[in-house]
């Protein structure tokens, strides 16, 4: 057992009816935020929740302090649901996990000295002198020295990695257990971030505490994290031990993020983001793993007779053809419609030489792998656009593009030292 245990957790928003809904005569649609979230943190852990906005890494992180209840799962602190408190359990709850935000231009009373701001967690818990004790010494710990320099300074004075040690004082005062971090470091330059970071491992140490850290930086997570969880449209994609998680990702996601990461080192070979643009709302999330719309290792379905690059450029036809694709007007012959329609979103590098050539618009559909029956639908779809038959050209396609990640949602699955969420986890990049 953990010291905090997620269990099956979903967060929406939204959903409730408004005036406006009831005047256009339509039904609001929640935002899911978090979608059957399940993690264990252990004690004297640093946890990473790694992904790019819109991840719920900033939800999580709200449930976790109590912010915001689930709509549904439970959040669970030393065995104890962290929403049935009441009264001094609550009180108790939030003294033992206290949260550090992303801005500490935004979460700190700019005219409140900071010795105030810093003892506020301890009115009702220590008298006057034992709080004004415990404040110098946190200060002190956090590097905010001389300390009567600080104790009646406002924050609207101090530099950002001053006030982010303000920050960091105050989470500490009441001695918590664990400390939620969201993004503590994002809006710090590279000194300060170094300097902060360092004294956090301190802390840490010092206080035997456990962290969560929240971040979209890969490799501040794999830098300092333990175990990581990476997060995607609300849902766990991958977890596991930080080091063989991020450095050998079996998720194209976790993939993703890797080599977008930006490196220093010119010798350095850069891997390039397989990935395709963000196609669909936040409040309109994609059916069966939410992220195949952008991702190269979608799975073809048995029957699939050609490549796998040839598949994922038939599976964006057809997407083209179901969302009425523009890039597929005007065309005078089905095999225009196909060389358009089958050109991946890609970055110029990862495109052929012929969409190179084409500034990435066409591509020669003989040039891809395709079976005899496989193409023989591509040209039935593309001659029914020509005709304006967005129907017929949909239905040739239907039970022959097909790929089980649009249909099923896919459970976490074993794989080496961690758990990945995919329909094809065991895929190597390079098998991709």
């Amino acid at each position: 057992m953990g010291l905090i245990e997620l269990d099956g957790v979903s967060k929406a928003y939204g959903g409730e009816r408004t005036l406006l809904d009831v005047l256009r005569r339509r039904d609001p649609s929640p935002v899911r935020a978090l979608d059957d979230v399940s993690l264990t943190i252990e004690r004297g852990e640093t946890y990473g929740l790694l992904g790019e906005s819109g991840s719920g890494k900033t939800t999580l992180c709200r449930l976790l302090v109590a912010l915001d209840a689930p709509s549904a799962g439970t959040v669970r602190f030393d065995d104890r649901d962290v929403h049935a408190h009441t009264g001094s359990e609550e009180r108790a709850f939030r003294a033992r996990v206290q949260p550090v935000f992303q801005d500490p231009y935004e979460s700190l009373n700019p005219n409140v000295a900071v010795g105030q701001t810093v003892a506020e967690p301890l009115v009702g818990r220590l008298d006057g002198p034992a709080r004004r004790k415990r404040v110098r010494r946190v200060l002190a710990d956090v590097g905010l020295t001389p300390v009567d320099d600080y104790v009646d300074a406002r924050p609207r004075g101090l530099s950002g990695g001053e006030r982010q040690r303000v920050a960091l004082a105050r989470a500490l005062a009441p001695d918590p257990d664990v400390i939620v971090l969201d993004e503590p470091v994002s809006m710090l330059d590279a000194r300060t971030r170094a300097t902060i970071l360092d004294r956090l491992a301190d802390l840490q140490a010092d206080y035997g505490l456990t962290y969560v850290l929240v971040s979209h930086d890969y490799r501040l997570v794999r830098g300092v994290c333990d175990r990581v969880a990476v997060l995607y449209r609300g849902r766990v994609v991958e977890r596991g031990p930080v080091t063989p998680a991020l450095a050998d990702p079996r998720h194209p996601y976790t993939a993703a993020l890797r080599d977008a990461t930006p490196t220093i080192d010119p010798t350095t070979e850069r891997r390039h983001a397989d990935v395709t643009p963000a196609v669909a709302d936040a409040d309109d999330p994609p059916s069966g793993c939410r992220f195949h719309p952008r991702c190269p290792r979608v799975v073809p379905p048995d029957d699939w007779t050609g490549s796998r690059d040839a598949f994922r450029r038939a599976l964006r036809f057809r997407r083209r053809v179901a969302e009425r694709d523009p890039i597929l007007d005007g065309h005078a012959d089905a095999d225009a419609v196909l060389a358009h329609g089958l050109v991946l979103d890609l970055p110029r590098a990862h495109r052929t030489a012929a969409e190179r050539d084409s500034g990435g618009t066409r591509v020669d559909p003989d040039d891809l792998d395709f079976g005899r029956d496989e193409r023989a639908a591509l040209d039935v779809a593309a001659d029914a656009v020509v005709r304006g038959d967005d129907e017929a050209a949909v239905a040739a396609l239907r039970g022959v593009i097909e790929t089980v990640c649009a249909r099923d949602a896919p459970a976490e699955r074993a794989v080496d030292d961690r758990f990945v969420a995919c329909h094809d986890p065991v895929s190597s990049e390079r098998d991709s």
